[in-house]
């Protein structure tokens, strides 16, 4: 794994407002997945406390269950940075667009 179980965890800095709700609703759904992202590769550290030592699961050694956990973090991890950078997307986009102060619905 490149990243070690804290990495993994890091929070997000960017709370949701109405105005970004209003904006982009899809990210307010995207935050649920980024949350439920974060609570699964909790649990699967917790269950294979292997996760969390940076040398490499022998597959040949391991039960299954160690060796594709390991693929579910990586693969929520990878997810929760595309979503991270999606996200950043988003809000540049929506700065660069002016409002006229009206609620937009």
């Amino acid at each position: 794994m490149t990243l070690t179980f804290k990495e993994l965890r890091m929070p997000h800095h960017h709370p949701l407002d109405w105005i970004d709700v209003a904006d982009a609703p899809q990210l307010t759904t995207l935050k649920d997945l980024n949350a439920l992202l974060e609570l699964t590769i909790t649990a699967l550290v917790a269950a294979h406390p292997e996760l969390e030592s940076s040398a490499p699961i022998e597959i040949e050694h391991a039960p299954p269950s160690l060796w594709l956990a390991e693929v579910l973090v990586e693969t929520a991890a990878t997810l929760r940075v595309s979503l991270d950078r999606y996200e950043v997307a988003i809000r540049r986009q929506r700065h660069l667009t002016a409002h006229d102060g009206d609620v937009p619905w």
